[in-house]
């Protein structure tokens, strides 16, 4: 189970280090994806197959939408170096809007990876900070 907060930066060859608790659980090998609300994904290999199979895995290619969301969520398989690190894509740090200080939030089954600032934007928004979103859910 991921949990907990880690702040880092971005270095000059676009790689992050993942956290030393977040890299015992991920194994060598794991998928980061795009995210929704303008984050990353960073699933395990099985946690990722499970997330598909759930999430978009039983959409037909035939319909636009689906393809949409089908190649919104396409993996990029990962591996840590041997200083933790791990390359972002440059696609996916665009899509993130990484620019040099990131957080990655553990998240039970998987790890989102923000940019610092957004973050904070986010988790202080007066939509975040309401609760509204919970009712219904809970």
């Amino acid at each position: 189970m991921f949990m907990g907060e880690y702040i880092h930066s971005i270095d000059k060859k676009n790689r992050i280090i993942v956290p030393a608790k977040f890299r015992d659980e991920l194994g060598e090998s794991f998928v980061m994806t795009r995210g929704y609300d303008g984050c990353l994904y960073v699933f395990t290999t099985e946690g990722y197959e499970e997330f598909r199979s759930k999430n978009i895995g039983t959409f037909s290619i035939n319909s636009p939408n689906a393809r949409k969301l089908i190649r919104f969520f396409a993996p990029n398989p990962c591996e840590a170096d041997a200083n933790g690190r791990v390359i972002i894509p440059e696609s996916l740090r665009n899509h993130a809007k990484i620019e040099k200080d990131i957080i990655s939030v553990g998240l039970n089954d998987h790890i989102e990876i923000w940019d610092k600032s957004a973050w904070e934007a986010y988790t202080t928004s007066d939509e975040f900070m309401g609760n509204e979103f919970a009712e219904g859910l809970l």
